[in-house]
């Protein structure tokens, strides 16, 4: 039996951790999403099912073109050195 919870729910919380750009997010195929697309998929008439409901977008995603290298180190790894 198929259940409406969103119909039952009191709010609606998205939480999205990607990279981003100016204005817009990568989804997992590398392509950018506008956050007002996302914003317009979550709106009272694309999700009566939230309409008048409060609705929560937290976004974590850089926006700039500079990346940081990250280098992970483990006791296990050769590159590893104890200090």
């Amino acid at each position: 039996m198929k259940r409406d919870f969103h119909r039952e729910a009191e709010c609606f919380v998205l939480v999205i951790m990607t990279h981003g750009t100016h204005g817009a997010i990568y989804g997992v195929d590398g392509k950018t999403i506008p956050i007002e697309e996302i914003k317009r998929q979550i709106n009272g008439e694309n999700f009566p099912a939230m309409a008048d409901k409060p609705k929560v977008l937290l976004i974590q995603a850089c926006r700039g073109g500079r990346f940081m290298k990250i280098t992970c180190r483990y006791k296990n790894n050769p590159s590893y050195a104890e200090q």
